[in-house]
């Protein structure tokens, strides 16, 4: 059902391929799919060989990563690299949909505008989704897990791409919310790691990428998907 369902949700991406489920073929022990060709993407050699456009892949990847997440409600949730593979055509594929993370429409919502904020440099507007999203104990240091957004912020701006993306900020606040009596959903901890592992797969790819400056294009066009 992880399969199906998450091959309609991609079927508008014309660079996305989901194989296709053999259901008349499968049984409750056996699980027969299309097969899929292409390149792991961490043999760097093959891709180069293929000459593909490696700033497209980036851009279809961020693109892919969001949909699954604010669009969707439903993202690969162990995405590492022997379950994605590139063609010559830089198509990216997708397989082993075992694991997937699932997200409510309201939390998905909540997501999306604090990707906005933490991509704009909103602390108050960011803290103030973070209350929202999680459980705030009695004792919570607000003012200095506010302290703690801003400099996670900042070096996001002044970072190079390696060292610090959006999820990887995403989870560096994560941890510093805890620290702070503020306790992030478990859905939304998965959420940023399965992002942290989707970037690090992009830039085995294309290690010039400018991950951070994909997902604020990718976020502000989603404005009014977020906001519907």
């Amino acid at each position: 059902r992880n399969l199906e369902d998450m091959g309609t949700n991609m079927s508008d991406m014309d660079l996305v391929k989901i194989p296709e489920l053999h259901r008349d073929l499968s049984t409750d022990k056996v699980l027969l799919m299309e097969y899929v060709e292409g390149v792991k993407c961490t043999n760097e050699e093959q891709l180069r060989e293929m000459d593909i456009d490696v700033a497209d892949i980036t851009h279809t990847g961020i693109e892919m990563g969001l949909n699954q997440v604010i669009r969707d409600g439903m993202f690969h949730a162990d995405p590492h690299p022997s379950n994605f593979f590139i063609d010559s055509s830089g198509k990216i594929k997708l397989i082993d949909f075992g694991m997937v993370g699932k997200l409510s429409k309201k939390t998905r919502r909540k997501v999306g505008l604090l990707f906005l904020h933490i991509g704009n440099e909103d602390v108050d507007s960011a803290v103030e989704a973070i209350q929202d999203i999680c459980t705030v104990s009695k004792e919570a240091e607000i003012d200095g897990f506010k302290q703690d957004v801003q400099q996670v912020m900042l070096s996001l701006r002044n970072s190079r791409v390696k060292d610090k993306t959006l999820s990887a900020a995403m989870l560096e606040i994560i941890n510093s919310a805890s620290s702070r009596g503020i306790y992030f959903p478990t859905n939304l901890v998965l959420t940023g790691k399965a992002l942290l592992t989707l970037e690090g797969i992009l830039l085995t790819v294309n290690p010039k990428a400018r991950l951070s400056t994909e997902y604020k294009d990718h976020t502000s066009t989603r404005a009014v998907l977020i906001f519907e």
